[in-house]
């Protein structure tokens, strides 16, 4: 069986009967690669947040009247704004963070991370508020949940995967000589 994922080549090595030479040379070969995996896993997590995004501002309305209690925080336009704000830096932010974990990126892998955890979380602050106000519908706030955890498990996942190939080919690249367009960030 062909595994042509480097991450999972180099964890299953030892099941894949590889030698101690291809899997050097598959260390090797993530000098020149982008960190595919990590990537499309951040770009798809992404796409699920845009999804949850489009869902809840495409069938709610805001009004003054309406009773959205978030820690405190009655003002339901104040909280739409917030969130609107928040949606727009957490993009930039994680699209940030995918180009950056693409060359192996440590510290932008642990962003994503926290990037991924904050997804989850945050299902249940300004969705949750408005399920309880009666504003967005039950169904529709299950969908919005799964697609922020779906999204939030998918940036743990590309992170974690990030940290592992980075360690990896850090250490490898302290036992050669370094090249020029390696693809090793800090």
């Amino acid at each position: 069986m062909k595994i042509k994922n480097p991450l999972l080549r180099l964890i299953f090595a030892k099941q894949l009967g590889e030698s101690e030479e291809e899997k050097k040379l598959q260390i090797d070969m993530l000098r020149y690669r982008d960190n595919k995996l990590a990537t499309t896993l951040g770009y798809i997590g992404m796409l699920c947040f845009i999804l949850a995004f489009c869902f809840i501002y495409s069938t709610i309305k805001i009004s003054d009247s309406d009773n959205i209690n978030l820690l405190g925080i009655t003002q339901s336009g104040f909280l739409c704004g917030l969130d609107i704000f928040i949606n727009i830096i957490m993009l930039l932010f994680l699209f940030l963070a995918i180009n950056q974990i693409k060359v192996y990126s440590k510290k932008w892998a642990f962003a994503t991370i926290g990037l991924g955890a904050f997804q989850i979380l945050r299902a249940f602050l300004y969705p949750l508020a408005l399920l309880n106000a009666g504003i967005l519908d039950g169904g529709l706030f299950t969908v919005v949940l799964i697609l922020y955890i779906i999204c939030g498990a998918l940036l743990i996942f590309a992170g974690i995967a990030t940290v592992l190939l980075h360690n990896t080919l850090e250490n490898y690249l302290k036992t050669v000589k370094a090249i020029e367009n390696e693809r090793l960030a800090k």
